[in-house]
């Protein structure tokens, strides 16, 4: 198990993450989730919409023009997006 003080890979914790780096490739839409503008949702609050999965399926329909089918509410909000509902 690792833990804090509890390092299997006797180097350095960045390091390991930069060979996986390397080694893994990532698709090139998870860079676009910062991307994806932050929306409200409802009038009355201040915390944007922000689900981790919604952000991840809408930063892949904006960086692929793809639309999306999809009834949830949050996602017209999104200016960029084209929703299939």
């Amino acid at each position: 198990m690792i833990g804090k003080g509890n390092n299997p890979f006797n180097i350095p914790y960045k390091d390991v993450i930069k060979e996986l780096l390397k080694r893994v490739q990532v698709l090139p839409h998870i860079n676009e989730i910062s991307n994806v503008p932050k929306v409200f949702p409802k009038a009355s609050s201040s915390k944007p919409h922000g689900d981790p999965f919604d952000l991840l399926i809408i930063a892949q329909s904006i960086y692929e023009d793809m639309p999306v089918l999809s009834t949830d509410a949050y996602f017209p909000f999104y200016l960029e997006l084209k929703v299939i509902n």
